[in-house]
């Protein structure tokens, strides 16, 4: 998962040059064997403004755990947790 205001067709060619990229998708490529495919790549959401993209992407990354992120993007308030991570929550307060 990135944040970016660059299209996915850039972002793919980004991950696909192994030689220079260092980002964790290139690099599990290299580990793996594994192929990125353009056909299994898509769009999650949008907006123009990077404020709101920044905290759409660290709302997915704390909803879907994606295995592949390094950071867990822009830093939210503590009031997020209690939102996005109710099981989670439940179980500190236990």
């Amino acid at each position: 998962m990135c944040e970016t205001g660059r299209s996915l067709e850039t972002r793919f060619k980004d991950h696909m040059n192994l030689r220079t990229s260092n980002s964790a998708v290139s690099e599990h490529m290299k580990q793996t064997g594994h192929c990125l495919s353009k056909e299994g790549a898509k769009i999650i959401t949008s907006d123009e403004n990077q404020t709101r993209r920044k905290v759409k992407e660290a709302i997915t990354i704390r909803q879907q755990r994606p295995t592949l992120n390094r950071d867990q993007g822009t830093e939210l308030p503590p009031v997020y947790n209690k939102l996005l991570l109710p099981d989670l929550m439940s179980r500190d307060n236990s």
